[in-house]
């Protein structure tokens, strides 16, 4: 009995060594358990975002998103402007009902983003719209109704201008979507500039 101890020890050992052998070589399967979602959330946004096939049409298409919701930021910037001025403006309700539609178009515009791609967006002003922005706040009372007429009338069709650009190269799928959009801004810029012949500037 006393001669077969270490047989019996070493026997343990051996077994023990087995069994963190088995814990170690599960591990890479949790880890890939986890990469589809069950167990680590990073890992699961990480494989979610693999899944989305990186083409030219979905960059040209992110970036067109991107670009006309940056640009909406600006235009409700411009509203928000007209909204506050102390005199009392021609435009003000022009101002309310372009920020109502603007905040819609740029939340449809983020929601592609988010739905189509899994991107996620904070909407910015870029210095040359910012510095459209800091020279319409410099107009006097008595050239703001007409100036901002113009100003936007202008930016819906270079909005129009810039969808029509990349139009060609975006995903077919929002192709419609976009053209649509497209439209929708030539509309609303026909529409205010139609105003501006009933807001003529006082110059």
């Amino acid at each position: 009995m006393i001669r077969r101890r270490p047989l019996a020890i070493g026997i343990a050992l051996f077994a023990l060594m087995w069994t963190a052998a088995c814990s170690r070589s599960d591990k890479p399967k949790q880890a890939s358990d986890s990469a589809a979602g069950t167990l680590d959330s990073t890992a699961s946004k990480d494989a979610d975002a693999d899944s989305i096939p990186v083409t030219p049409d979905a960059v040209a298409t992110q970036s067109l998103l991107r670009e006309l919701a940056n640009r909406d930021e600006a235009v409700l910037d411009m509203a928000r402007l007209a909204i506050g001025r102390r005199e009392q403006l021609q435009v003000s309700d022009d101002a309310r009902r372009i920020q109502v539609e603007q905040r819609r178009e740029s939340n449809r515009l983020l929601g592609l983003l988010k739905g189509e791609f899994r991107v996620t967006h904070k909407p910015k002003i870029s210095a040359q719209e910012q510095t459209l922005l800091d020279s319409l706040n410099g107009v006097g009372a008595g050239e703001f109704d007409h100036t901002f007429l113009s100003v936007v009338s202008k930016h819906h069709e270079e909005d129009a201008q810039i969808i029509e650009r990349a139009l060609p190269t975006v995903s077919p799928k929002l192709r419609d979507t976009f053209a649509e959009i497209r439209s929708q801004r030539l509309r609303d810029a026909a529409d205010l500039k139609k105003q501006l012949t009933e807001t003529p500037s006082r110059r």
